[in-house]
């Protein structure tokens, strides 16, 4: 489901410590080709992914197609729409495509087939200290999950995959202006293509703001968000501050900004909202009282961009708030409209073609 369009006009509307990655590649030394050779696993590209071994250790190569870049802290979230890498022996086969580098969490995302079935956007990468690039080892899930359909028990969360280098391009007209700001004007992706969005708002129209009310919870926009008032239901607006837009789906983020609910009880936030429309799901830094609990599905999207808590976000905000079980995974909240501006078709020079 796509629910964004295309402006061929590129304004960007990011904060000025926020931007847009436009392109880019990432690659990933595999040093652990030796080990899943003994194992009798192979490693081949998918989409527009290259594997090269003219240096001796294979190379895996990602376009880049979208992302932020927090330009005070370095901080980034990178996505790499249409490429990926396949696992596979005698006894199954696994996919791992999308993958979403975020080194503020120091994890990486992907989208994962079990013998060609869907098994969800899950963590599957841990990022670690490298001399030249983060180390990658498999979360413990995702080691299981591999484990399990190869039919080994080799493959652990301590043994390392690689080393990854991202290289990644942000707007160079944009570093240091205002929001905004202004680049060439570029034609909407190809079909089947892929494009970085580069700026844009999302409105959450608060249906549930009555609700939230009766029960003694206020609402607070958070970093970068604003609230508008001036209509019958409240309407918090969330700056989109890059990702990447093609026809399977949208990856939509916003960083620098959220929500907290609060009474005086307790304190949920929810920051750096990254909406992701292929999966049907919206992701957020969570913190619970000041703690932070990581990186979540908090958000079901429905029809409309319809949003419902999902079952492990309600159960925490009715904990954390003492509400019992007034808030549950069927509660609607609101209704999210991105409004996305997208940039050129992602290209990247070193792998020849479009992403």
């Amino acid at each position: 489901m796509s629910i964004t369009t295309n402006n061929p006009f590129g304004y960007l509307l990011s904060s000025l410590n926020e931007q847009p990655i436009l392109t880019g590649k990432t690659s990933v030394y595999l040093t652990s080709a030796g080990t899943l050779t003994s194992l009798g696993v192979s490693v081949e590209q998918l989409g527009t992914a290259t594997v090269t071994s003219s240096g001796g250790t294979p190379v895996a190569n990602f376009p880049i197609t979208g992302g932020t870049r927090d330009l005070l802290n370095g901080g980034e979230v990178v996505t790499h729409q249409g490429s990926g890498l396949e696992l596979k022996d005698s006894t199954g086969t696994v996919g791992l495509t999308d993958f979403t580098v975020d080194t503020q969490n120091g994890v990486i995302d992907a989208n994962v087939t079990l013998d060609g079935e869907l098994a969800g956007n899950l963590p599957v990468f841990d990022l670690g200290s490298g001399v030249f690039g983060p180390t990658l080892t498999l979360t413990s899930a995702a080691a299981g999950a591999v484990d399990q359909t190869l039919g080994t028990s080799a493959i652990t969360s301590s043994t390392t995959i690689g080393t990854a280098i991202v290289s990644p391009l942000i707007n160079p007209y944009s570093i240091g202006t205002p929001s905004l700001q202004f680049i060439s004007p570029m034609p909407p992706p190809p079909l089947g293509g892929t494009a970085p969005i580069v700026g844009g708002d999302t409105a959450v129209t608060l249906g549930s703001a009555s609700t939230l009310a009766e029960l003694g919870v206020a609402v607070k926009t958070l970093g970068f968000a604003s609230l508008d008032l001036s209509g019958l239901l409240p309407v918090a607006n969330f700056p989109i501050t890059g990702g990447s837009e093609n026809a399977a789906g949208d990856l939509i983020l916003h960083q620098g900004s959220g929500l907290a609910l609060g009474n005086l009880v307790g304190m949920v936030s929810l920051s750096d909202f990254f909406i992701d429309t292929r999966n049907d799901v919206v992701d957020a830094n969570v913190s619970l009282n000041g703690k932070s609990a990581g990186n979540l599905a908090v958000f079901n999207l429905g029809t409309k961009g319809a949003l419902t808590l999902t079952a492990g976000a309600a159960a925490a905000v009715d904990k954390t708030l003492g509400l019992g079980t007034a808030i549950t995974s069927m509660t609607p909240i609101g209704n999210a409209t991105p409004g996305v501006i997208a940039g050129p078709p992602t290209f990247d020079a070193g792998l020849g073609h479009n992403a």
